[in-house]
């Protein structure tokens, strides 16, 4: 066996992280500011996680009913 480098950046967890993957870094970085990469996601963990999260960043009402997946 041949051990291949390819990390981004080498660091100890570079086994862990989607950092150290050349193609998940790209495709997170892709689909990270992609609204319709979570349109099958977004209404019902939306439906859920609204009201906690205005609340932990005090987040005004019209915030919370207009905030998006991403």
């Amino acid at each position: 066996m041949i051990p291949v480098y390819n990390y981004v950046k080498s660091s100890v967890y570079d086994d862990l992280s989607w950092q150290t993957c050349n193609y998940a870094s790209t495709n997170r970085g892709y689909k990270y500011y992609n609204e319709q990469s979570y349109a099958d996601y977004s209404p019902y963990v939306l439906k859920v996680m609204k009201a906690p999260i205005a609340s932990a960043f005090n987040l005004t009402p019209n915030e919370e009913q207009n905030m998006v997946y991403t």
